[in-house]
Formats: C-alpha cells, sequence, structure tokens
C-alpha cells in the first residue's frame, strides 16, 4: 500500500509508524519546536525529527508498546 503522504520525512529507514507515540516529546535536540497556529495557539512541530524512522528505534519502541499492551 502506497502513502499518500510519503516521505514525510527526509532519511527514512522505517514506516512502521505513520504518527508519533512520543508526541509531544518536547525535545528540541531532535529538531522539534513550538509554532504557532492560525489561531495563535503553540502548538508543537516535529516535522523536522526523523528518530521514529529510523529502524532500530522503531523496532524498539514497537516492542516495548506490545509488552505494556499486553502487561497486566
Amino acid at each position: 500500500m502506497k502513502c499518500k503522504y510519503f516521505p514525510c520525512h527526509k532519511d527514512m529507514d522505517d514506516c512502521r509508524f505513520c504518527y508519533c507515540p512520543l508526541y509531544p516529546c518536547l525535545k528540541n535536540k531532535r529538531g522539534g519546536k513550538f509554532i504557532q497556529d492560525k489561531q495563535g495557539n503553540n502548538i508543537w512541530d516535529c516535522s523536522d525529527c526523523n528518530i521514529i524512522h529510523q529502524k532500530k528505534i522503531a523496532e524498539r519502541l514497537e516492542s516495548f508498546l506490545s509488552r505494556k499492551k499486553y502487561k497486566k
């Protein structure tokens, strides 16, 4: 299946997350920043971050999330 949004980020290795489960991480060093929307509200913009699309990170996060999902 082709994604109409691909590529949403540069230098992607892995597209298993089409959203970031870490949002908003509030980590400027990853390329995120606050911007103002049309109403003047500050919102977190992470469009310059690609950490979730790095294969090693995506695999580790998926493993972590699946353990949390089934843990009682």
